[in-house]
């Protein structure tokens, strides 16, 4: 496995400690994030994952 695969591998473990991980799918929704996002209503630990 090449470094930084090795590397992703063994921080994922520990990224729950500080990334709450939000799975956000279709373009409505993706918007609304966005919108959150962009006016600071997104805490920093969530980890937004989108996808259409």
């Amino acid at each position: 496995m090449p470094a930084m695969g090795r590397d992703l591998h063994a921080f994922y473990p520990a990224s729950h400690a500080f990334v709450d991980v939000k799975r956000i799918t279709g373009a409505d929704a993706i918007q609304a994030a966005w919108t959150k996002l962009a006016a600071g209503d997104v805490p920093p630990r969530d980890g937004l994952v989108l996808s259409f």
